[in-house]
């Protein structure tokens, strides 16, 4: 039986636009150092903060990882902003849920500033592989409920089941489905250098959509 879910926040342009604006003029920093410490156009953070345009998430990881931001602090009711690396316990009072068609997933530890891993715990509904997708990191996969199928390039599918566990290159080429009668939930860590540098099979860069479908809910 699946966890009941309360307070599932998704992303909020408002609240990043504002949240973003406040943070930057507390730390007195200029939308051209943002834009130097982000990689994100100036054009696009003064879009983001006037609330005339929803980010999509490739560009929401690089405001994150430059400016050192929470995944909470963005996503939830609160979050740390500071920059110390200190040990982050996650009771779960207060989860952080994204969602797109087809999957959901819960941020782990979403008050951690500057993780190097990415751990979130996946719920999949969907039953097709996407295009196989490769990127620099590396992930691991470990099974709560139901049944995932994981597809790499010129290999024979790997099926999992609870209990069951997967490590792997993010460099090869993969997709990943639900193979069974109802969703499959996991639990995902994955290097958080794969959001700056997701591929196709065919080594072209994918759109920023893919990429949260495709790096985030493996």
């Amino acid at each position: 039986m699946h966890q009941k879910r309360q307070n599932n926040p998704k992303l909020n342009s408002r609240l990043l636009g504002d949240r973003l604006r406040r943070l930057r003029k507390k730390r007195g920093l200029s939308l051209n150092e943002a834009s130097k410490m982000t990689g994100v156009a100036v054009s696009t953070l003064s879009k983001i903060e006037n609330n005339k345009m929803s980010p999509t998430f490739d560009v929401v990881t690089r405001i994150m990882s430059g400016l050192e931001i929470s995944p909470a602090f963005l996503f939830g009711d609160s979050g740390e902003t500071t920059t110390k690396r200190t040990p982050t316990v996650d009771r779960r009072d207060k989860p952080v849920f994204l969602s797109i068609p087809g999957a959901d997933y819960a941020i782990l530890c979403a008050d951690s500033v500057s993780k190097a891993i990415f751990p979130t715990i996946v719920t999949l509904q969907s039953a097709e592989h996407h295009d196989l997708v490769g990127h620099t990191g590396e992930e691991f996969l470990i099974i709560l409920d139901g049944t995932l199928e994981v597809l790499f390039q010129d290999e024979t599918p790997i099926k999992l089941s609870k209990g069951e566990c997967l490590y792997f290159d993010s460099h090869t080429p993969h997709s990943i489905r639900s193979s069974g009668s109802s969703p499959v939930r996991f639990l995902a860590v994955s290097s958080k250098s794969g959001f700056d540098d997701a591929r196709g099979s065919d080594n072209q860069s994918i759109s920023s959509v893919q990429k949260l479908r495709d790096l985030i809910l493996r």
